[in-house]
């Protein structure tokens, strides 16, 4: 018989390489001389010869004289194992054909299998499903060959597989099923966790003495949520009388009160410190936090006292979620306290606890204090000053109504620091400047967070509000279609948008939208708020009570006849509907009648020439208190408007005498004020201002707006901020750009449809908020309807 081409030997440094072996061709001519197992057994063991191997382990299968046994496989094996693994799983199939069933045979194929890159893991599981024993040294090597190939799918099937079997299973054994478990990180690794814990509860196996078993095994539950199973954990491990560690004790806490579990967190607390355990900083943060996130002020007292008594205090992380747990449940003082004692006596303070203290003053209106830490942070003279503490300082003032303010110190971050605003300060910001129609800031900050990629779903819902607010209906809903999952809360906005742009056919449209995506965040308050107002805006009586019904019966959404909400938006209904009994008796009949919808009823007595009625509101607002301001303007626009009633009915004479008793009462005079919202900047223009008198340009262009006209030069309405305002516009904006304009005051008849009229005349769109409404002036109609 011919022998194949040896191959060179592999030697370096006079030293053949792990994985070879040096020839032995006299054991092979020897076997060749007189072929037997013990000579095949012999080549097998010092063979360096792939080819010559094979050559004689197929003369042995293939001969008629010779059996091959246990001891000629296992040789053969073993070769393979060492030098050429690709070649096991043929092997093994002769072996097994021939009946030769070897538990140290298979374990050596196992051992062959994981030899190469990558393991041959479908070879071994095809055959240890066939031919494999199952006892659990040999899943123990089967699974571990499952691990080396990174298939944890697999490997818990070999556990599973194990586990229904009666046996018991070694220490090592359930040390590599609790690995394996932790690993996979599933709900199969969590299953068989509770699997081999029931197993050890009721003795079928025996239990095991090394704490991380039941650590692996805890953590597989937790990170599938199986809180109960974790906790029950612990209770077996102190009746085998192996206590938890501290480590273990701590892992469980942790995932507790991540999860808000705050309750079973406590109770694990407790535990830890009844049997005098220490709890890391860590663990004791993740605590407070959970604790304030559920307003739990009773469990924050406690792990304040336990801090105390621990010397905990002196840590940052600790004091940070403190002064934010304190926040939330609204115990600015005890913020307070916290923070200063750690940190009244240094120099230097933590950037997450100071942005965590700004915020909660913040929160609590105390702008001055929160501005007075920031100041704090700043020094020594040359501090780089955190983004953190740049977040929260920001916010404060967008929400303390100091957009300007805000809008400055977001620019100061951005010239001085790398780290750019956090979206959430995007969104705050845009929402106060919308909230002050800066429409130029709000496209600056829009620009900002599309180029730092910060649109997530709070900046989306803030810029819709606010171009919706400024009148930029196209911009909010290009923002909106840009999500291919809206959530509800965006759904809302632009339902808002929609309704204040007197659209109702558009918002009514993206309602049935919502529900045909199936969201599955269902529609909540303020989308119905949205879709009343839009439905009381537009007079649709009917699709007002078809919405509220459809709310309370499909969503469980109700707003009760006594909500504020709900009798605004009637009172606008009836007022438009001429259902002015109806009106007047829903707005007397609240337990704090609201003089905002007196004014809407007596508005509607204008439009419907009920001058009895409208004299009757007058003087029920007229009797109110006049101490305050507000109270104040809102009767001065009473008394504007009941002007405008009796002008409406031709009774002049009536006019002079109610602005006779203004002056009489020491009401004062509203001047109309009217915001521009140009391209980069808003300008305020009041009625005879210093603007106009200084401004040549201002006032040639507002006369020949009046030419225009062709009205009466002398009516005082021609005079109002309003059409200044449009003046102005016209001058510094490109032909046919719209105008959007923001009043103080609702438009008096005169002006409104003078400001029709001049949309058609200058060919542009005009938009123009008041403070009830929107109106959208096109083609020589508003979308009120002439009804405002």
């Amino acid at each position: 018989m011919a022998l194949a081409t040896r191959p060179k030997v592999d030697v370096v440094d006079g030293k053949t390489r792990p994985g070879s072996r040096p020839s032995a061709t006299h054991y092979f001519d020897e076997f060749m001389r007189a072929p037997s197992i013990e000579n095949a057994c012999r080549v097998m063991k010092h063979e360096g010869d792939a080819d010559a191997v094979w050559i004689v382990f197929e003369h042995i299968v293939k001969s008629n004289r010779l059996q091959p046994d246990d001891t000629f496989f296992k040789a053969m094996m073993k070769f393979c194992q060492e030098l050429l693994p690709y070649w096991a799983p043929k092997v093994l199939d002769i072996a097994m054909a021939r009946g030769i069933p070897s538990k140290v045979l298979f374990r050596t194929f196992v051992s062959a299998c994981s030899k190469t890159y990558p393991p041959l893991l479908v070879q071994l599981l095809d055959r240890y499903k066939k031919y494999g024993p199952h006892d659990y040294g040999t899943i123990c090597h089967v699974a571990q060959v499952c691990i080396a190939a990174e298939d944890r799918i697999a490997a818990l099937h070999i556990i599973s597989d194990a586990l229904r079997r009666k046996a018991d299973a070694s220490e090592d054994a359930l040390f590599l099923f609790a690995g394996c478990c932790a690993d996979a990180e599933s709900p199969s690794g969590a299953d068989i966790a509770e699997r081999i814990l029931h197993r050890i509860r009721l003795k079928r196996v025996t239990p095991p003495r090394n704490r991380l078993i039941f650590g692996n095994l805890i953590e597989a539950l937790l990170g599938q949520g199986r809180f109960q199973s974790a906790v029950s954990a612990l209770s077996l491990m102190d009746d085998i009388g192996l206590p938890p560690s501290e480590q273990i004790f701590s892992s469980v806490v942790s995932a507790l009160a991540i999860a808000d579990r705050i309750d079973q967190a406590m109770s694990v607390f407790q535990n830890m410190v009844r049997r005098d355990l220490s709890v890391s900083y860590h663990v004791l943060s993740d605590l407070i936090a959970a604790c304030g996130r559920r307003s739990n002020a009773l469990a924050i007292k406690t792990l304040h006292e336990y801090a105390i008594g621990s010397g905990m205090l002196d840590n940052d992380s600790v004091v940070c979620a403190f002064v934010t747990a304190y926040d939330q449940v609204n115990d600015i003082d005890a913020a307070e306290e916290v923070f200063r004692g750690r940190y009244d006596a240094v120099l230097f303070l933590d950037p997450q606890a100071a942005s965590a203290m700004i915020r909660a003053y913040g929160r609590h209106g105390q702008l001055d204090k929160a501005l007075e830490l920031f100041e704090r942070a700043r020094l020594p003279p040359g501090t780089r000053v955190d983004a953190a503490i740049y977040n929260s300082t920001i916010v404060a003032l967008a929400k303390a109504g100091q957009d300007a303010r805000a809008y400055s110190l977001f620019q100061t971050m951005l010239e001085q620091i790398d780290d750019a605003p956090d979206a959430g300060v995007v969104a705050a910001l845009v929402t106060a400047l919308g909230s002050r129609y800066q429409l130029a800031a709000v496209q600056a900050l829009h620009r900002y967070a599309g180029e730092r990629q910060l649109t997530n779903e709070d900046v989306r819902v803030s810029l819709i509000e606010a171009y919706a607010r400024c009148g930029v209906i196209g911009a909010a809903e290009q923002l909106f279609f840009e999500d291919p999952a809206p959530s509800v809360e965006a759904f809302a906005a632009i339902i808002s948008a929609y309704g204040s742009h007197g659209m109702l056919s558009n918002a009514l449209a993206m309602y049935e939208q919502s529900k045909a995506t199936g969201m599955v965040v269902h529609p909540d308050q303020g989308m119905l708020v949205a879709l009343l107002t839009a439905s009381s805006l537009a007079g649709d009586l009917d699709r007002f009570n078809a919405l509220s019904s459809e709310f309370e019966h499909r969503w469980g959404i109700r707003l009760g006849r006594d909500s504020r909400v709900i009798v605004n938006c009637l009172i606008v209904l009836y007022g438009r509907l001429g259902m002015l009994d109806d009106a007047e008796q829903l707005a007397l009949s609240s337990t704090n009648v609201d003089i905002d919808s007196l004014l809407t009823i007596l508005s509607a007595c204008r439009k419907h020439g009920d001058v009895r009625r409208a004299e009757r509101i007058f003087d029920r607002i007229l009797s109110g208190d006049l101490s305050s301001a507000s109270s104040r303007r809102l009767q001065s626009a009473a008394c504007h408007l009941m002007s405008s009633v009796y002008e409406h009915a031709g009774r002049m004479s009536d006019c002079v005498r109610v602005r006779d008793e203004m002056a009489a009462r020491g009401i004062p005079d509203r001047t109309s004020r009217t915001l521009l919202l140009a391209p980069s900047e808003t300008l305020e223009f009041q009625s005879d201002d210093d603007r106009y008198r200084t401004d040549c340009n201002l006032r040639n262009q507002h006369w020949r707006l009046v030419q225009d006209l062709d009205h009466d030069p002398g009516d005082p309405d021609w005079l109002r901020s309003e059409l200044v305002a449009f003046a102005y516009a016209v001058n510094v904006l490109a032909p046919y750009d719209a105008i959007r304009l923001v009043t103080s005051a609702v438009m008096p008849p005169g002006a409104h449809d003078a400001v029709k009229r001049a949309a058609v005349v200058y060919r542009r769109d005009v938009y123009v908020r008041d403070p009830h409404r929107q109106h959208c002036f096109r083609e020589g109609r508003c979308s009120c309807g002439d009804y405002w």
